[in-house]
Formats: structure tokens, sequence, C-alpha cells
């Protein structure tokens, strides 16, 4: 099973198994920029 990025497109990784599959995650870029917006969100619901 091969893994890539949702957002980006990034070529992740290769699990052994299931070759003919692809699963999607997202790599440590994505996530950080993902995990900062959803921080900025909360700050703007929050008021901090």
């Amino acid at each position: 099973m091969y893994v890539r990025c949702a957002y980006c497109g990034r070529w992740m990784d290769a699990k052994p198994g299931h070759l003919n599959m692809i699963s999607h995650g997202l790599c440590s870029p994505c996530f950080e920029r993902e995990m900062a917006r959803i921080d900025e969100m909360a700050e703007e619901n929050t008021g901090t």
C-alpha cells in the first residue's frame, strides 16, 4: 500500500502488501500548517 499526502500529493511511504492500493494522510509540513490554521481558528473563536 502506498501512502500519499492528501494536501500536497507527496509520496510518504510504501507499506508491505496491497501494492495496488493508495492510502492518504498528511506529511509533516502539511500537518504543521493545518495545526497552525486550527490554532488560529481557535484563537479567533475564543478571543484570546
